[in-house]
């Protein structure tokens, strides 16, 4: 399925809160072979274990779940990204949330995964933090257009950090320099 439209990616987005309604859709994004190569967890998941897996999450306070929708020319809202962000505290009690997302793997390639991503780190304003595996180059572009930067690496994976304004621009610098020191 290919977009077809002038309007810019960010234009087009709505985001809406996810539910168990979505479970079959998010089950399969979660078990797409793509997803799955540039995804932490590779193996392939049971649908027990994914409703299991959603219901526990939407429970939780903690744990944000957003589809970003985008609009079709006809009006039509097509699922483009599944967003999750966990609600977690740093070592000194400072909160930042830890951000992951799949793209609709039948949308991908249209920047609508960047796209989404800036929108929703940008309506919270604490720190941002999200892996992404090395070869995973899409995800490394997501987040250089975030303005993320590196702050710790093995061969394997990136984690980035985003932090919202100047102020804390300031503990991005700490925790890039507490990651060279570990």
């Amino acid at each position: 399925m290919v977009i077809n439209t002038d309007l810019n990616a960010t234009d087009m987005l709505m985001f809406r809160t996810a539910s168990v309604a979505d479970a079959r859709l998010l089950y399969d994004w979660r078990n797409d072979p793509q997803t799955r190569q540039n995804s932490l967890e590779t193996s392939a998941v049971s649908w027990e274990e994914h409703l299991g897996w959603l219901t526990r999450k939407l429970a939780e306070p903690a744990y944000l779940m957003h589809i970003a929708q985008c609009c079709q020319p006809d009006g039509r809202l097509v699922p483009a990204v599944f967003l999750r962000l966990a609600l977690m505290a740093d070592d000194q009690g400072g909160p930042y949330g830890y951000l992951s997302y799949t793209v609709n793997p039948e949308l991908r390639g249209q920047g609508l995964g960047k796209a989404a991503v800036l929108q929703y780190a940008q309506q919270f304003k604490l720190p941002i933090q999200f892996d992404v595996l090395t070869e995973n180059q899409a995800s490394h572009r997501i987040a250089a257009a975030l303005g993320a930067r590196v702050v710790s690496q093995t061969p394997a994976c990136v984690r980035y950090g985003w932090w919202p304004d100047v102020k804390a621009a300031t503990m991005k610098n700490t925790a890039q320099n507490a990651a060279r020191v570990t």
